[in-house]
């Protein structure tokens, strides 16, 4: 009886009990961020957000590698996360890593280091995948959703067609951090352009259709 006293005395007042907290590691071309939630739902409560900028994925293009500083201040990152995951009671942590480690020589060290660190198995997703969870996230968080979905990130422009439901997508490399890092206009010109005259199209007549933009993850925020 005093133990369910106690219970009761520790849980919020108005709150549902959903079991512990979950969370979930987003490593980008650009961030590395951690949001956890209160419970695993259909809607779930983010208890804590946190992003570091480490930019994984600055100088990839150039040299096809990640950055000795970049690991670097990702793996601290990751070391933080882990300590804050385990603080939190966190008993579920997904971790997935996009473009960047995905296309770096040196991805495949990287992640192993991290998994050590995190004692989780790192998701490494392709870019359809990265694509199909962008739409699925404003699937969820958007009724009817009716157009493109456009995730720019700091190494990859995903574009997918949703109609209500994921209906396919398909993603480019060489964007954001990519595009800064060029001397020229011509490629940020292509990038702003590329969605809305060569991929958008293709993805369903872009031109008639209402666009919904969101970035869900790690990267910065960005609407096509």
């Amino acid at each position: 009886m005093a133990s369910r006293s106690r219970t009761r005395q520790g849980d919020a007042q108005g709150r549902l009990n959903h079991g512990p907290p979950v969370a979930v590691i987003d490593i980008g071309s650009n961030s590395v961020r951690l949001v956890a939630y209160e419970g695993l739902t259909r809607s779930p409560t983010p208890i804590f957000n946190e992003k570091v900028l480490a930019g994984l994925g600055r100088e990839v293009q150039s040299t096809g590698m990640l950055a000795r500083d970049a690991v670097d201040r990702a793996l601290a990152a990751l070391w933080r996360f882990r300590a804050l995951c385990d603080t939190m009671g966190v008993r579920r942590l997904w971790i997935i890593a996009t473009a960047a480690c995905r296309d770096a020589m040196n991805g495949p060290d990287f992640i192993r280091e991290a998994e050590k660190i995190c004692r989780v198995k790192i998701n490494v997703v392709s870019g359809k995948r990265e694509a199909e969870l962008s739409a699925l996230g404003i699937v969820s968080g958007v009724h009817h959703a009716h157009g493109i979905v456009g995730d720019l990130g700091g190494g990859s422009l995903e574009l997918v067609d949703v109609h209500g439901h994921v209906r396919g997508g398909l993603a480019e490399p060489g964007h954001a951090l990519h595009v800064a890092a060029q001397d020229d206009d011509e490629p940020r010109t292509r990038a702003r352009h590329h969605a809305a005259y060569r991929q958008a199209p293709a993805a369903g007549a872009v031109q008639h259709q209402r666009v919904v933009g969101q970035r869900a993850g790690g990267g910065d925020e960005a609407s096509v």
